[in-house]
């Protein structure tokens, strides 16, 4: 939405310089780009987990790739939520981490 309210100027001749300006540092700071990295790896593990299921499917059956599992949008967050669940220590609660590194 941010993109048509500022940035978009609803002609066809501009839109690569728009786009320019919509991706700039200015706008992406690095803040928002921190910020999202661990939703982006989450998304990231999940259509390689999918990719891999899809692999081994289709060896099973003689390789048919047009079978399940397909990249919907259940799918995806179905992998995502499987993959949470192998994160990263450092990622989710490390007081406990810096607690002992700073004791010993």
């Amino acid at each position: 939405m941010k993109f048509r309210k500022d940035f978009n100027d609803g002609t066809s001749k501009n839109l690569m310089e728009n786009v320019k300006k919509s991706i700039s540092r200015d706008v992406i700071t690095l803040g928002k780009v921190l910020s999202y990295a661990r939703k982006t790896r989450d998304y990231k593990l999940s259509y390689l987990l999918m990719s891999k299921v899809k692999k081994k499917s289709a060896k099973k059956l003689d390789g048919n790739v047009d079978q399940k599992p397909r990249e919907t949008f259940e799918n995806i967050e179905k992998y995502t939520k499987k993959m949470k669940t192998h994160r990263n220590p450092l990622d989710m609660d490390n007081s406990f981490i810096w607690r002992d590194w700073t004791k010993g």
